[in-house]
């Protein structure tokens, strides 16, 4: 039998209103999109200073949690509307310029094959 993942979490908005969560989606999804046209990485801490529509934890594991989750549904969102790559590869956990382990786990998730140089470079060729 198969391993289902648990996809719960693209529906969550990490207590926040959702309509405001859906604009902090659209503010994220903006920004990488800027980002991934410059051919450049962005850390989580730059995307966050971007994200005006809802608070979000500045600090910590509660940081980590909650634009994790907006990454992880607007690189979703993108891949299953327009069939785009996976956003989420534009942005890096800090300034190593790697990601995080959450970049690995939604592609486990999603079942999208492929390592973290190669989502870059797909993901910079689709928004040039």
């Amino acid at each position: 039998m198969a391993i289902v993942p648990d996809l719960a979490w693209r529906h969550q908005t990490f207590g926040n209103d959702a309509l405001a969560w859906q604009q902090a989606k659209l503010e994220v999804r903006s920004h990488l999109i800027e980002t991934a046209r410059r051919r450049s990485i962005i850390t989580y801490m730059e995307l966050a200073q971007h994200i005006v529509s809802v608070k979000l934890p500045r600090t910590g594991a509660a940081f980590g949690s909650a634009i994790g989750l907006v990454l992880g549904q607007v690189s979703a969102d993108e891949s299953d509307r327009l069939g785009k790559p996976m956003m989420l590869a534009a942005v890096a956990v800090n300034v190593n310029l790697k990601p995080g382990p959450g970049f690995l786990g939604l592609v486990n998730d999603l079942g999208w094959p492929g390592d973290w140089s190669d989502w870059l470079v797909k993901v910079w060729k689709q928004y040039a």
